[in-house]
């Protein structure tokens, strides 16, 4: 399903062109990955293709602002008996952080998730550093349900991942 709120369209990444080189790029810049658990498992090409091609269980569409695609959003590890899925971010082009997009991409993969896929939670998982995700999760209108320690070995050092969710009911207030 393709969507869109003012300069955004999210468009399925299986109904464009993807830029691999582009995506490989994004997840070869620290700046891109420096909170990202998955940063370490696209390396090539080939990784980035077999992301981009996954449908297992998930959802991912290209972000798209005022036409350029600068980034992917995912609503993954859907679970369709337990009625739960994740949602996961990556912005490549740093210039738009802070712009209010992976604000306005969460609030459209919400919808989706809890109209068209009729989930009944939907969560987010993000290293407790990343203070521009906090801030999304939150006006997302997720709470913090968790904080995992020393979850994720990053730089010579453990760190925490918080994780936020929010559910049906919440979200329909």
């Amino acid at each position: 399903m393709f969507y869109k709120s003012n300069d955004i369209k999210l468009i399925p990444l299986t109904s464009f062109e993807v830029d691999y080189k582009k995506v490989l790029e994004w997840n070869q810049n620290y700046e891109v990955v420096k909170y990202m658990h998955a940063r370490k498992r696209y390396l090539c090409i080939d990784d980035i293709k077999e992301f981009v091609n996954d449908k297992n269980n998930k959802f991912r569409w290209g972000i798209h602002y005022k036409d350029e695609f600068i980034g992917i959003i995912s609503l993954q590890d859907i679970d369709h008996i337990d009625r739960v899925g994740d949602i996961a971010f990556l912005i490549g082009e740093t210039q738009y952080y802070g712009k209010g997009i992976a604000t306005e991409c969460g609030k459209l993969v919400l919808k989706h998730g809890f109209y068209i896929l009729n989930l009944n939670k939907i969560s987010l998982g993000c290293f407790a550093k990343n203070n521009g995700m906090c801030i999304v999760a939150e006006r997302l209108g997720m709470i913090l349900e968790g904080n995992l320690k020393e979850q994720v070995y990053f730089k010579n050092e453990y760190v925490n991942i918080f994780k936020f969710g929010i559910t049906r009911n919440q979200y329909y207030k």
